[in-house]
């Protein structure tokens, strides 16, 4: 029963923020990286802010996108018998803290020897963001961060890439 309401809450996460990134003209988008890199990536990643900016104490997701060609791949949290997973490493302001990561179902493959979990193309990890106890926001916006590494594969070649993403998202007031 868990499993089938962990698969419910990331198919309507996916939806909120598919709906989100086509729908709403406010939402926050940026890659970070230089030109010359970018056009060597076979898998572009940007971060994803579910607002267009942070009310203190509410709590907002984040996401990590994902866009590849379909015959490209990048491995699950648990990448099965082979691959490494996408690694994350938050950059946030000492008020702030991932309170949950989630990772969608990943597709399967097995070649009939191994067994591997994989995304394929718009590919959304999410991440919920909180605010720690004792602390003070300060100032009128937040940088937020993450400097995320994956080896990105198709059928016969595999290239480990990296990117330091990040936003600037400015803190309402809760007037």
């Amino acid at each position: 029963w868990m499993r089938i309401k962990q698969i419910w809450l990331v198919f309507f996460l996916n939806v909120l923020f598919a709906s989100t990134v086509f729908g709403n003209d406010k939402l926050i988008v940026k890659t970070v990286s230089q030109q010359e890199q970018l056009a060597s990536f076979k898998i572009d990643a940007s971060l994803i802010s579910q607002n267009d900016g942070i009310e203190e104490g509410k709590e907002f997701w984040l996401a990590l996108f994902f866009e590849m060609e379909s015959s490209w791949h990048v491995y699950a949290k648990n990448p099965g018998d082979f691959g490494s997973p996408v690694q994350m490493q938050w950059q946030l302001p000492e008020f702030l803290e991932i309170l949950d990561t989630v990772w969608p179902v990943p597709e399967q493959s097995f070649d009939g020897k191994w067994v591997g979990y994989t995304y394929g193309p718009n590919t959304l990890l999410l991440a919920r963001v909180g605010f720690k106890e004792g602390y003070e926001v300060q100032g009128d916006s937040v940088h937020v961060g993450c400097k995320v590494s994956w080896v990105a594969c198709a059928e016969d070649q595999c290239v480990p890439e990296k990117e330091d993403l990040f936003l600037q998202l400015p803190i309402k007031n809760q007037e």
